[in-house]
């Protein structure tokens, strides 16, 4: 960071795109602290709202900051209920990354929670990023 800071490096966006981070039933987050990393080098603004969320707090979060990505972290199958709550009920604008080994346990989950893409380690989340253009919702904050 101090390096991009030091050569005057925006980002990969004129205007930078914003993240917002959260595990479901993760008490460590070291995923998120990776992507989180990457994602501001990037130049996204990161907004990490915690670790082991309930769905009603990722989701007012979601309305409140309109943030483009969300960004989760879930580790167990029975995570599927909040992590589909919150897929199918974010803004619009707002794309759903995540990642754990709920996606390697059962391949169909991201499809029925509405996840938009699954990165099953730092490369695909940085390869995503190279690819997306984000939707820059004008309604936000």
């Amino acid at each position: 960071m101090a390096w991009k800071e030091a050569h005057d490096l925006a980002g990969l966006w004129a205007s930078p795109p914003r993240l917002l981070t959260a595990t479901l039933d993760d008490g460590l987050g070291m995923g998120l602290d990776l992507i989180e990393r990457f994602a501001a080098l990037a130049g996204m603004e990161v907004n990490r709202l915690g670790l082991m969320q309930k769905s009603d707090t990722v989701l007012e979060a979601c309305r409140r900051l309109r943030p483009d990505l969300l960004g989760l972290t879930v580790l167990q199958l029975d995570s599927e209920a909040p992590l589909a709550r919150i897929g199918h009920g974010l803004p619009a604008h707002t794309r759903l990354v995540a990642g754990g080994p709920v996606f390697k346990y059962d391949q169909d989950v991201a499809r029925r929670c509405g996840v938009s893409f699954v990165a099953g380690h730092v490369g695909h989340f940085i390869a995503f990023l190279l690819d997306w253009t984000p939707s820059h919702d004008p309604g936000r904050p």
